[in-house]
């Protein structure tokens, strides 16, 4: 995959800029890390990090594929083995892509003095902090196709506790403290109409964000076609293999799930959904969109749904604060949020005509 040439600074620079801050949180009591290498101009590594003992060159690398990265890190090794003043110094190459274990082995054996950390070494690193959805964030950026992403983590290696670059953890964080604690009566204490919509918009995502955040990722709000004649309250990419997720991927065309947010009074009529359906386009693998309002969909506005169900494939699905309370409930209660959404699209599936 190829990145418009702007973008590779940008995404490059925000994952360094995200290395810098893990190094500065776990080892900056024990060591002093410096953005540019103190060796000679001709090799320079992207930070230093160094104490009285040890000199430690970092080199940040990305990867729009994971199938290249190890290339890419072999690369990069060649070139930290270069700034290794001697054979008890080591260096760490760091990427943004998983790498298999067999991968891992045969670098180890290829470079034993560099030491490799991929986003499974990352993700355990910032597991249970309010890092931890900003990497998987950054990760989606910079490879939002790979088959590889998603929050399982590994332990890093051993040298780099041993060094004193990581703290050892006496305990795993509890990922449950980290989520932003929404309540229904939130939703019922709320007013209809337009002048509390951004207040119904912010609650919705907030709820969303809680139930949701291990299936989706890259939370994009208010986003406007190329044309500027659409604006989206919210557009986030599916990453996940839950089984729902993954009908809407397969079979719906949809690495992109589009929310909208009505904060009306009364049931939504057809012409809402109608207004929904020109947003998705399910050759840019967007075409499924999902409303959440005050009293979901009047009968009229389901017929619609169903309609552009049946004659465009495009998949528009209701949901009412009373839903979003139900899986908030489930949530909280550690059950999965997603069987109301997995039910209410078994229920219109079963009501589409020829």
């Amino acid at each position: 995959m190829r990145w418009e040439k702007s973008r590779v600074p940008e995404l490059y620079s925000r994952f360094e800029g995200f290395i810098y801050q893990i190094l500065q949180s776990e080892a900056s009591d024990r060591f002093e890390i410096f953005k540019e290498s103190l060796n000679d101009d001709r090799f320079r590594a992207d930070f230093t990090v160094r104490n009285l003992k040890v000199s430690i060159p970092v080199e940040v690398k990305i990867s729009a594929s994971d199938s290249g990265a190890t290339r890419q890190i072999r690369n990069a090794a060649r070139h930290v083995v270069g700034l290794l003043k001697n054979e008890t110094e080591v260096g760490i190459v760091i990427i943004n892509s998983r790498l298999p274990l067999r991968a891992k082995e045969q670098l180890k054996a290829e470079f034993p003095h560099i030491v490799v950390i991929d986003l499974s070494n990352l993700l355990w690193i910032v597991e249970g902090t309010e890092l931890e959805d900003e990497l998987l964030e950054i990760a989606q950026e910079i490879a939002p196709f790979s088959e590889a992403q998603g929050r399982g983590n590994e332990i890093p290696p051993e040298e780099l506790f041993s060094l004193g670059l990581l703290n050892r953890r006496t305990e795993q964080p509890v990922l449950a403290n980290r989520r932003d604690s929404v309540s229904c009566s939130e939703f019922k204490n709320l007013k209809t109409g337009r002048e509390a919509a951004k207040s119904y918009e912010d609650l919705c995502e907030r709820a969303l964000k809680n139930v949701f955040r291990e299936h989706l990722s890259v939370w994009s709000k208010q986003q406007r076609s190329d044309t500027g004649m659409s604006i989206n309250d919210l557009v986030v990419r599916i990453n996940s293999n839950h089984d729902f997720w993954e009908i809407l991927r397969d079979h719906f065309s949809s690495i992109y799930v589009v929310f909208e947010f009505k904060n009306y009074r009364a049931q939504l009529g057809q012409d809402q959904i109608f207004s929904t359906e020109r947003y998705l386009f399910k050759t840019a693998m967007r075409g499924v969109a999902i409303i959440i309002s005050r009293k979901g969909f009047s009968e009229n506005a389901a017929k619609a749904a169903r309609g552009s169900l049946r004659e465009h494939g495009k998949l528009i699905m209701d949901v009412c604060d009373d839903d979003l309370c139900e899986m908030l409930r489930l949530a909280e209660a550690g059950d999965d949020p997603v069987i109301v959404l997995s039910r209410k699209l078994d229920e219109m599936l079963v009501r589409i005509e020829r």
